[in-house]
């Protein structure tokens, strides 16, 4: 996860202190923004995601959720920053997905879908592919070749013969589909992010 505090915008958006300690600039961000970042923040923290699937792909739909919904540019903050970071992590979240629970069933047409939606984001947004030259160009990468292991990545439309990448509305249905369902836990705000 270090590796994208080295973004230039993911940096405009954290406080770095010493020791590794690192917290948002939650102050910069409006009250609807900043509930969308928490309830991403509290879906990505909890400690029993990596020992269900069930809780990394709550991860992944609070991911692409806060991603789809951050207000675009923000008023106070860096856009940028707060949509590069949470991306980084859904792409992390979408990887652990695959390589812990792909024999289970379901979960390659899940991994699929978000691992494209990765793929879809990052491009659309200009930030890769770029030869792995950065954090999210990395992730591009990764997040193809999971989502071509899972049975996603270019397919051909039946419709037109023509072979296209998704375009990441199945992982944007997804999560309308799975809406309501996403209250973040009370307590412990930041031990996902404290690294000391």
């Amino acid at each position: 996860m270090d590796e994208v505090f080295g973004d230039s915008d993911v940096q405009r958006v954290f406080a770095f202190a010493g020791q590794g300690t690192v917290t948002p600039k939650l102050d910069d961000l409006d009250d609807r923004d900043r509930q969308l970042f928490m309830q991403f923040v509290h879906a990505d923290q909890d400690p029993g995601k990596l020992a269900d699937p069930a809780g990394l792909i709550a991860a992944c739909v609070a991911g692409i959720k806060t991603f789809e919904q951050l207000a675009d540019p923000m008023p106070s903050s860096w856009s940028a920053g707060w949509k590069k970071f949470v991306l980084y992590i859904t792409a992390l979240n979408a990887q652990t997905l695959w390589d812990r629970f792909q024999k289970e069933s379901g979960r390659a047409a899940e991994t699929a879908i978000f691992a494209d939606w990765v793929v879809s984001s990052i491009a659309r947004s200009g930030w890769g592919p770029d030869g792995n030259s950065t954090p999210l160009g990395k992730q591009h990468s990764y997040c193809m070749a999971v989502a071509a292991e899972a049975g996603g990545g270019i397919k051909m439309n039946p419709e037109t013969g023509r072979y296209e990448a998704p375009d990441g509305s199945a992982a944007r249905n997804y999560v309308l589909a799975a809406a309501g369902r996403l209250a973040p836990p009370p307590g412990a705000l930041f031990r996902w992010l404290g690294r000391t």
